[in-house]
C-alpha cells in the first residue's frame, strides 16, 4: 500500500512501524530503550539470567526490542509469533533448559501472558521462582494472575501525533516525511520481583 501511495504523490504515515520510503512518516516509541530499561530493572533485582522472548524475528520492533536486551543481556534469546501460543511455547521451552533463567523480557503482552501460564502449568510461582515482564500495557495485562509488569506504549499520543503529521504532510506537500520517537514507561505489577536466592 505504502509504495501505491507513493506513486500517487499521496502522504502516508506508519504507526508502530518504520518508514523506509521518503515520502512516509513514521510515529515510534524508542523500542530499543524501553527493553534495556525492563532488562535493567530485571538485573537491579538480581536476575542475572534472563530470557529474551521475541515476536516475528523479521519485525523491525523485534529486531529494536532485542538490541535493547542484548545490550544488557546476551543469553537465552528465543523467538516465535506475537500470540499467546508461541509465548506458551517458548515457556515450555524454558521450563526444559538445563540452565534455567529466572526471569524474561517478553516482546509483547500476549507473548507474556502465554508464558506465565506455561510456567505455572510447569509448576513454577510467579515471581518467585520466574518474573516476566511484557510489552504493550494491553487491558488484560491488569487482570491476569500475577498482574504483568509491562512496557506501556503511549498509544493516545502516537494516534494523535500521527494524525497531526500527516495533516501538515497534506497542507505542506515540501515536507517530505517525520520520523517521531516517543518514550515509553516502564508499569510494575506482580509480574517482577527478585529471584528467591538474592532475598
Amino acid at each position: 500500500l505504502v509504495p501505491l501511495l507513493s506513486e500517487a504523490g499521496l502522504p502516508s504515515l506508519l504507526i508502530n512501524r518504520q518508514a523506509k520510503n521518503l515520502h512516509t512518516s513514521s510515529v515510534n516509541v524508542d523500542d530499543t530503550a524501553a527493553t534495556m530499561d525492563a532488562t535493567e530493572h530485571l538485573i537491579s533485582l538480581g536476575h542475572q539470567n534472563i530470557a529474551f522472548i521475541g515476536g516475528n524475528k523479521n519485525f523491525q520492533n523485534t529486531k529494536h526490542r532485542l538490541l535493547g536486551y542484548q545490550i544488557a543481556m546476551e543469553r537465552h534469546i528465543l523467538f516465535g509469533e506475537f500470540s499467546e501460543f508461541s509465548g506458551y511455547q517458548q515457556g515450555k521451552t524454558i521450563l526444559n533448559m538445563l540452565h534455567r533463567p529466572t526471569a524474561a523480557i517478553c516482546a509483547s503482552d500476549p507473548l507474556a501472558i502465554g508464558c506465565m501460564r506455561a510456567l505455572t502449568e510447569g509448576g513454577l510461582r510467579l515471581p518467585d521462582d520466574f518474573a516476566v515482564i511484557g510489552f504493550g500495557n494491553i487491558e488484560a495485562s491488569k487482570y491476569v494472575t500475577p498482574s504483568l509488569s509491562t512496557v506501556s506504549q503511549p498509544s493516545q499520543e502516537m494516534g494523535a501525533i500521527a494524525a497531526a503529521t500527516l495533516i501538515q504532510m497534506l497542507e505542506n506537500p515540501i515536507i517530505l516525511s517525520q520520523k517521531v520517537r516517543l518514550k515509553t514507561n516502564l508499569v510494575l505489577r506482580d509480574s517482577s520481583g527478585s529471584p528467591i536466592g538474592s532475598r
